[in-house]
C-alpha cells in the first residue's frame, strides 16, 4: 500500500526517489518551519540552525526566492549580512543584501530585507561556455534582474556576436522569451549540502514536493 508524507496540505506518495533522499547527507528540506503536522517530514527533514549557519555565513552570495505575487519560481542573487534564529518556534531568517534589487524608497540603494531560511540556498553551479541546451530542456533564465524556471522550446540560430539564442517558455507568465546562451544555465534543485539534482533526476511528485515547501500552493504548477 503506497505511503503518504504531507507537505503542507498536501499528500504526496513517498517513492523510491524519497526513501532514498532520507540519508542524513542527501536529506532534503521538504517542509516549511511553519509546518507542526505530526506525519510530515518536519524536523527530520529540515536542516537545524546549526547547519544553516555553517552554510551561509555571513558574507556568503547567496540566492533568495520570491514568495510575492507574480515574482514566484524566481530567486535573486543576494549576500547574507545577519542571521537570526529562534529555538523556541524554530523560525530561522536571514537579513539578505540583493544585488540587483533596489530599496523601494531609495532606487540607488541595493534592497535589504528578512527572509525565512527556506528561501535561501546556495549559488547552483554554472554551466560551461560550450553548453548546448536541447529542445524542451528545463533552464534557468536571468531576466528582469533574477532567474527564472523556464523549458526550451526553440533552439534558433547563433546571434550576430556568434552566440547562440534559443527561445525559453515560461509557466507561470505564460510568456516565451529569446535568450543568448550566456543567460542560461541548467534547472536544478537544491537539496543538502553540496548536492544538486536536474529534473530528470527527480520523480515528479518529489519535484512537487521540493516546489511547495518553497512556494506553497500559489506558485507555478510543475508539470
Amino acid at each position: 500500500m503506497p505511503k503518504y508524507m504531507e507537505v503542507g496540505p498536501i499528500k504526496v506518495q513517498i517513492t523510491p526517489e524519497l526513501t532514498n533522499l532520507r540519508q542524513p547527507s542527501l536529506l532534503p528540506s521538504l517542509v516549511p518551519p511553519s509546518s507542526s503536522s505530526s506525519n510530515s517530514l518536519s524536523s527530520a527533514t529540515m536542516a537545524t540552525p546549526e547547519e544553516y549557519m555553517k552554510i551561509f555565513k555571513k558574507g556568503t552570495i547567496v540566492e533568495v526566492s520570491s514568495v510575492d505575487e507574480g515574482l514566484r519560481g524566481s530567486w535573486y542573487t543576494a549576500t547574507v549580512l545577519r542571521s537570526i534564529s529562534n529555538k523556541t518556534t524554530n523560525n530561522y531568517k536571514m537579513l539578505v543584501e540583493y544585488h540587483n534589487l533596489m530599496a523601494d524608497d531609495n532606487p540607488n540603494k541595493p534592497l535589504r530585507e528578512f527572509v525565512d531560511a527556506i528561501l535561501v540556498r546556495p549559488i547552483p553551479p554554472r554551466d560551461p561556455p560550450s553548453r548546448k541546451y536541447r529542445l524542451m530542456e528545463d533552464v534557468d533564465a536571468f531576466h528582469n534582474d533574477g532567474w527564472w524556471e523556464g523549458v526550451v522550446t526553440k533552439v534558433l540560430g547563433s546571434s550576430s556576436e556568434g552566440s547562440r539564442r534559443y527561445a525559453v517558455f515560461f509557466r507561470c507568465s505564460r510568456e516565451q522569451i529569446e535568450f543568448d546562451a550566456s543567460d542560461l544555465r541548467l534547472h536544478r534543485e537544491w537539496v543538502r549540502g553540496d548536492v544538486w539534482v536536474t529534473p530528470l533526476d527527480l520523480s515528479h511528485s518529489l519535484r512537487y514536493a521540493l516546489h511547495l515547501s518553497v512556494f506553497g500552493l500559489h506558485g507555478c504548477v510543475l508539470v
